[in-house]
């Protein structure tokens, strides 16, 4: 949020300042081009800044789980994160006896499917019989 205040602002100053310089140096037609391309990108960055706020409250309202602050807000990890950890805890919390949760941890653990890509071999005893 204060970042695009900052940057909406460092643009305007720019524009500001360089405009100051600018008209020894250009004609009255480079000089309305390169204004409205300040205030354009001055505009833009106004909206982005809206918009950037109504879909944060949307995504906290929407996940009960507040937004990630920068610099990690840019990395989905830190945007997933949270939410499987709330769905993890809603799934541990849902099972009937201790057996369920611990099930659910043996086949979330590491290397737990490998048995899946052996290849079947019955000299070798990876072959499994129908009985």
């Amino acid at each position: 949020m204060s970042l695009m205040m900052s940057l909406s602002t460092l643009v305007a100053t720019r524009c500001r300042n360089n405009s100051q310089n600018a008209a020894q140096h250009y004609s009255p037609n480079q000089m309305i081009l390169y204004h409205s391309c300040c205030l354009l990108v001055y505009v833009t960055l106004q909206i982005q800044q809206s918009s950037l706020i109504s879909a944060q409250n949307a995504w906290t309202s929407l996940s009960h789980v507040p937004c990630p602050f920068p610099p990690f807000s840019s990395a989905q990890k830190s945007w997933d994160w949270p939410l499987l950890k709330l769905k993890f805890d809603n799934v541990m919390s849902a099972a009937q006896s201790p057996v369920g949760p611990a099930r659910l941890l043996a086949g979330a653990s590491p290397h737990s499917g490998d048995f899946l890509n052996a290849i079947s071999c019955s000299s070798v005893g990876t072959r499994i019989d129908n009985s």
